[in-house]
């Protein structure tokens, strides 16, 4: 038994416009090649998918259980016709994104609400990195193009850069932490407090460790979000970018502790994606990054 797209969208037609006479004006067919196209259909799928004995032919139990048990295989051929579309002009079906945990990650998810507006059936997947997880994710592929990526590329990895600007890191504490009521503070001061630490995501790569990390005990938590809620509790030390803490600053929930002999840390941040990939999507994103690099600040 074969039933054919164009059967399925017969009958959807005809449910929708209530008639054979309608549907066959809405498909540009005559009313008796309507007829003929369900009269084959149905001795195709052995019973009678409309009932005649009425002036007008309704669905049976049996035509009506039909239709809807095809209608999600019409909705996925919708899909698939779209999705062919997509992949003839380039857009691939997914495109795999890392990011750093030190980007303010609302500009990206409206980088992404916009992209979904010119190709929604294209899946996104998204990595959160840390230091050299940014790397290792293009060097493992599990992303094609990674944001707020710090150091250089490992050697033998192709990719294209950009930069987005830099980042500012200060090193806080809650304002009931010991180091916050000093006047002068070291790094032997540092020392007798452990630092709140995120570890480097990388899973091949030789793994970076960033800040003040003298104390013989440390705090490791999962992500920067985590980092500033340890930091707001008092728990630890440690640096964390300005433009993530500020309004914490603002409202002294943290306290900026200016270390003796240390200067402020300012840390570049780039773009980088894979040389040898080439997508609709990929393009896409890299000329929006190259359009509006504050993806830090906003």
């Amino acid at each position: 038994m074969f039933v054919s797209h164009q059967d399925l969208i017969l009958l959807e037609t005809i449910d929708r416009t209530g008639s054979f006479t309608a549907a066959a004006d809405f498909l540009n067919r005559t009313r008796s090649a309507i007829t003929q196209a369900i009269k084959k259909l149905e001795e195709q799928v052995g019973f009678d998918i409309f009932d005649r004995t009425e002036y007008r032919p309704t669905f049976t139990e049996q035509g009506r259980n039909f239709l809807e048990r095809a209608r999600p295989v019409l909705s996925s051929m919708q899909i698939l016709k779209r999705d062919i579309s997509l992949i003839r002009d380039g857009w691939g079906a997914e495109i795999a994104i890392s990011y750093d945990d030190i980007l303010n990650t609302a500009p990206l998810y409206n980088m992404i609400a916009e992209f979904q507006q010119i190709a929604p059936r294209v899946s996104i997947t998204l990595h959160r990195e840390v230091m050299n997880g940014c790397w290792d994710s293009l060097l493992e592929e599990r992303a094609i193009l990674t944001i707020g990526i710090t150091g250089e590329a490992p050697p033998g990895l192709a990719v294209h850069q950009i930069p987005l600007g830099s980042v500012d890191f200060v090193f806080v504490t809650a304002p009931s932490h010991p180091l916050a009521l000093k006047e002068s503070v070291t790094l032997e001061d540092v020392r007798q407090y452990p630092p709140i630490v995120i570890p480097d995501t990388s899973q091949r790569l030789d793994r970076r460790s960033s800040g003040i990390l003298l104390s013989d005990t440390q705090i490791l938590v999962p992500t920067m979000a985590e980092k500033i809620k340890a930091q707001l509790h008092g728990l630890g030390v440690g640096y964390l970018p300005r433009h993530l803490i500020q309004h914490h600053l603002d409202e002294g929930r943290l306290v900026m502790i200016p270390l003796k002999d240390q200067a402020p840390k300012r840390v570049p941040i780039k773009a980088a994606w894979l040389a040898n990939h080439h997508s609709a999507a990929l393009k896409w994103f890299v000329e929006h990054l190259k359009r509006d690099r504050e993806l830090i600040n906003g």
